[in-house]
């Protein structure tokens, strides 16, 4: 009877084992395919939200009080004087544009000063686009009307870059080392130290958001 009874004990302990084994490895199966869930809805529902500010994947939307709900798809930006100085882009641009390439479409108008919009297209990973010399504001301004303007944040500093923000739904203008034209500040909605702080406040919106709040 005794090692009848220690069977039946040793059997119990064993099933109670097993049991127990089982139910770790189901549990541990069930928080895999849950963490595979969770994972493949951010891959291929990228929308998140941060204090008003949703991120979609290519595009911002934002709401501003006084300016409403904001959905912007297009960065557009001048090159030189904006983000370039004598045909090189300044320190920190094209890790700053790598960031927001991810969340809008990028667009670069320029006239090619320098003759070197080719190097600076292939460290961005953008194609530019060339205007050509002579009513350089309106040839931009058509360009954004071509995008449609109310999807558009426009960053500039030059005389040329007038038209872009003003018809931007948010016009930045930068001060640059090559010098800013006095009657695009005015025209802008922002104006900002620089061309890093510009992207900064994109790449952080609420930034924006609490400059142009009313």
């Amino acid at each position: 009877m005794t090692c009848v009874g220690e069977f039946v004990g040793s059997f119990r302990l064993s099933d109670r084992l097993f049991e127990h084994a089982f139910n770790m490895d189901v549990e541990i199966k069930i928080k895999r395919i849950i963490g595979t869930i969770i994972f493949l809805f951010f891959i291929f529902f990228p929308i998140f939200e941060i204090a008003g500010v949703y991120y979609n994947g290519s595009m911002i939307e934002m709401t501003i009080p006084g300016r409403g709900n904001i959905k912007i798809y297009n960065l557009v930006m001048d090159v030189n004087g904006t983000i370039a100085l004598d045909g090189n882009l300044l320190p920190g641009v094209v890790e700053k544009i790598s960031i927001l390439k991810d969340r809008l479409d990028i667009w670069l108008l320029t006239a090619n000063t320098h003759g070197s919009q080719k190097k600076i297209d292939l460290l961005l990973g953008i194609h530019s686009h060339i205007i050509q010399k002579g009513n350089e504001v309106e040839q931009k301004k058509e360009f954004l009307r071509n995008l449609n303007p109310e999807t558009i944040i426009a960053i500039g500093q030059g005389a040329n870059d007038i038209g872009m923000l003003e018809m931007a739904k948010i016009g930045i203008c930068v001060i640059s080392p090559e010098g800013t034209y006095g009657k695009t500040m005015l025209a802008a909605d922002i104006i900002t130290p620089d061309i890093i702080s510009a992207l900064e406040l994109i790449e952080n919106p609420l930034r924006l958001v609490a400059t142009l709040r009313q």
